[in-house]
């Protein structure tokens, strides 16, 4: 959460779906949806594309797989191009990698942490191409 207000937004929710799986008896992997963006930014996009509220605000998929911790978002070139959003506007949706990089950068510059010693545990930050793949 600091990650994110510290950059000037906001978290508008937190989705825990592996808690949420395991409240109705099923196992999940750690995977949750941090929603969050800013309005200062997000308005803008969506007076001049409405379908863009269908992405915004921005969403960012945490998950646990094979022992590492996975990162994945659709990046702001993405949906700039998915709206047909002019340069400026889409410069506007760039918040997401600075958060992203924040949260990827320290797991693999300290060489005390556990994502540091074990290269399967790294977090790995992966951005959609659009098509439905993960790609990094």
């Amino acid at each position: 959460r600091r990650l994110v207000e510290t950059r000037g937004m906001k978290v508008f929710a937190l989705i825990d779906h592996s808690g949420e799986a395991a409240r109705v008896g099923l196992q999940l992997p750690e995977t949750k949806v941090v929603v969050f963006g800013s309005p200062a930014a997000g308005t803008p996009v969506m007076l001049a594309a409405p379908l863009a509220a269908l992405d915004l605000p921005l969403k960012v998929l945490v998950r646990a797989s094979a022992g590492r911790v996975l990162v994945s978002y659709t990046s702001p070139a993405e949906l700039a191009s998915r709206y047909s959003l002019p340069a400026e506007l889409g410069s506007r949706l760039a918040g997401i990698d600075a958060v992203t990089d924040a949260v990827v950068a320290p797991a693999a510059a300290d060489p005390e942490s556990s994502a540091s010693r074990r290269p399967s545990a790294r977090l790995q930050s992966r951005r959609n191409a659009g098509d439905g793949k993960v790609t990094g």
